[in-house]
């Protein structure tokens, strides 16, 4: 995001025209040893994903450190009604995930080419475990349809699990496959998504 993903002139453009308000964007990596995602100045830690010991290990880290560190060391109102969380691919997959097991912590979901093929398993259990279903957040999936890597089918699922439910969420599906160009006009979207979240 912050070189080929363009995120910060995006950013900087769509509060220009006031598409966008200004805030706080966090990118934690949590694919640190992949090849096209390395961790600059600090040495990754490999561990077993497979482990049961580190089960949600990433998803937990968010919830329990990661925003906790930025509330006590950045001036934001920590409110959940000024939170959103958004990604691609495996980070749409965190998204959806962080946003069904921890749905009072967002405002906003933007998934943005998923894969949500076990989160669309665990969905409903998910839904059925909050008496108050306003406690989630508004959801937007987008997906291509030239996307081979992930299957829309389970995003769909999910999008009508969800709206079943009477949890407010968007399904897009347009022309663009698994890259850049696609995730680049998602991020106006997902941005501008927020600020009339806020």
């Amino acid at each position: 995001w912050t070189s080929m993903g363009r995120a910060a002139e995006i950013m900087d453009n769509l509060i220009e025209r006031g598409q966008a308000v200004p805030m706080i964007v966090v990118m934690p990596n949590g694919n640190p040893n992949q090849q096209a995602a390395p961790t600059l100045g600090i040495e990754p830690t490999n561990i077993n994903y497979r482990d049961p010991y580190y089960a949600n290990a990433y998803v937990n880290s968010l919830v329990t450190e990661i925003i906790p560190f930025i509330e006590s060391h950045f001036r934001v109102n920590a409110k959940p009604a000024y939170r959103a969380i958004s990604g691609l691919s495996m980070g749409g997959h965190g998204t959806l995930y962080h946003a069904l097991k921890y749905p009072e912590k967002f405002t906003c979901a933007y998934a943005m080419s998923p894969y949500s093929d076990i989160v669309k398993d665990l969905a409903q259990g998910w839904i059925n475990a909050q008496s108050d279903k306003s406690v989630f957040p508004s959801f937007v999936i987008e997906v291509g349809t030239d996307d081979y890597t992930v299957n829309n089918k389970n995003s769909e699922t999910l999008f009508n699990t969800l709206v079943k439910n009477g949890i407010a969420c968007e399904y897009i599906e347009r022309s663009g496959t698994h890259d850049w160009p696609f995730w680049k006009q998602c991020l106006p979207k997902a941005l501008a998504a927020v600020g009339k979240s806020f």
